[in-house]
């Protein structure tokens, strides 16, 4: 499976591509499986340094690699992960003590999951950290599927690093397209700890080989 995607709004972006495989005489989703994934994550707020306020501004272009394990049944998935991985954190203008910069490895340990409260209403998690960074990411879903192509739900995020927290709440649509494609798009508010609450969009495509 190849994966990619942007999420942005105002005080954050995320921007990834990757791939998941099976491993030889499995099925994606059910038994071992591997996955690589680069990605470019930037982020933004304020703070006080010395009496000074500064807008701090950090981007963090990364790639990590691992292996996770599926379970499928009637009602439920679920998949655990854990993979290794290399960021480099740039910010400017000014670095606040706490603040990690340079090469960062880290490690990943992430969970998702799916559960069918009826026919047609479905509940899904993912929720991963980053040991090294010290930074979590955690969604929430309740998605209703009117017919077998296509879904539409709320959607809760956060976003937790060093020195930032950010919650979004928003909509998400996603349809399958031709040729094993399925594309998802949401949005809604983000609200940064430091700053005022703004808009925030994103865009998923997936494809099954």
């Amino acid at each position: 499976m190849a994966i990619g995607g942007v999420q942005y709004s105002p005080d954050s972006s995320y921007t990834y591509a990757g791939m998941l495989k099976s491993f030889p005489g499995g099925r994606l989703g059910e038994g071992w499986y591997s996955k690589v994934i680069a990605s470019w994550l930037t982020y933004r707020y304020d703070t006080n340094i010395s009496g000074t306020d500064y807008e701090i501004r950090a981007r963090a272009p990364g790639i990590e690699g691992g292996v996770g394990y599926g379970w499928k049944r009637d009602r439920y998935t679920l998949s655990l992960s854990g993979s290794i991985g290399l960021r480099h954190i740039t910010v400017k203008p000014i670095v606040p003590d706490n603040e990690e910069t340079g090469n960062v490895w880290t490690f990943n340990p992430q969970l998702q999951g799916t559960f069918a409260l009826t026919p047609k209403i479905e509940a899904g998690t993912l929720a991963s950290y980053a040991f090294g960074q010290k930074s979590a990411y955690a969604q929430a879903r309740l998605a209703w599927k009117p017919s077998g192509t296509w879904f539409v739900g709320l959607q809760e995020i956060y976003l937790k690093g060093r020195n930032y927290r950010i919650n979004q709440h928003g909509i998400v649509v996603g349809r399958p397209l031709a040729n094993g494609y399925t594309l998802e798009i949401s949005g809604g508010r983000s609200r940064p700890r430091d700053s005022d609450s703004t808009g925030y969009i994103a865009f998923g495509l997936s494809r099954v080989f």
